[in-house]
């Protein structure tokens, strides 16, 4: 299983505000299907990295163009480059939070999906108050790439 164990103690409510965007694939129904193919798909874990990895490029596409994309994960690579694997996670963490989040909830909130948006606003503050029972390092799992991965496919296919 790949597996990135990532520090997070200080950026618990940062993680936890990128986490609860997510929410706003719950607007409709369609999820429930969809969420548990990927859930459940038979795939090798190096497969399961591979496509987190490559969907994560095409979704921050949606953020401002390939370039925006590739600015972003060039930048994370450099990151951990010079200092490791968890100063990039907090490299994207950042991304996340300060772009690619609110762009997510602005595309959102004009195809009108106005109750996933306060799905995930009510997610963020529910989050944000229980940061404390994040753990301070985040075994990010196939699991969680996994649910990646149907968030982004949610994205791309069915909204």
């Amino acid at each position: 299983m790949t597996v990135f164990s990532l520090e997070v103690a200080s950026w618990k409510p940062a993680l936890a505000a990128v986490a609860a965007h997510g929410m706003t694939d719950l607007d409709t129904m369609e999820w429930v299907p969809h969420y548990a193919m990927w859930m459940v798909l038979p795939m090798p874990s190096c497969a399961v990295t591979g496509m987190f990895c490559a969907y994560s490029f095409v979704h921050f596409a949606e953020d401002g163009g390939v370039w925006v994309s590739a600015l972003a994960h060039l930048g994370a690579l450099v990151v951990g480059l010079r200092r490791g694997p968890d100063a990039a996670f907090k490299a994207m963490l950042l991304y996340l939070l300060m772009w690619h989040t609110p762009c997510h909830y602005w595309r959102h909130w004009k195809r009108g999906s106005r109750r996933g948006v306060l799905l995930a606003a009510a997610s963020t503050l529910i989050g944000v108050l229980g940061r404390h029972r994040i753990p301070n390092r985040l075994p990010f799992n196939n699991c969680l790439q996994r649910i990646v991965i149907a968030h982004i496919s949610h994205e791309m296919f069915l909204t």
